[in-house]
């Protein structure tokens, strides 16, 4: 069991279909209807926590951001691709390797359905 703030605990499997299937619901609905939709579907006080998270991500991801547009103007990151292209892959195998050992993508399947509300009410 994942434990959660507040104390609660959630099964992983539960908690990988959330993940999964969330992010599916909102690029569908930034598909279909831009942030418009995709924030209809949460309620006021989901949209104020969603708002709070964004700055957080924001201020957070920053530094990330930074460095790959950094490394995308001055060339690094298509010299270094290049490299990986010429070395058959080799960094980028190795990270879908690592990645596909992580505990979100090692988690049981969850054979339940979840419905599209649960996504926003749940994540909230």
């Amino acid at each position: 069991m994942l434990r959660q703030a507040g104390g609660r605990s959630t099964d992983p499997a539960y908690a990988e279909k959330l993940i999964q299937f969330g992010w599916e619901t909102i690029t569908e609905a930034l598909k279909q209807g831009g942030i418009t939709l995709m924030m209809d579907r949460l309620s006021n006080p989901a949209k104020l926590r969603a708002y709070a998270l964004s700055e957080q991500l924001k201020e957070i991801m920053a530094p990330l951001f930074q460095k790959h547009m950094d490394d995308i103007i001055s060339g690094e990151f298509s010299s270094g691709m290049m490299a990986d292209w010429a070395n058959d892959d080799k960094k980028l195998l190795t990270w879908r390797e690592e990645t596909g050992k992580t505990a979100f993508e090692t988690a049981p399947q969850y054979e339940g359905k979840i419905a599209s509300r649960s996504t926003s009410i749940k994540a909230y």
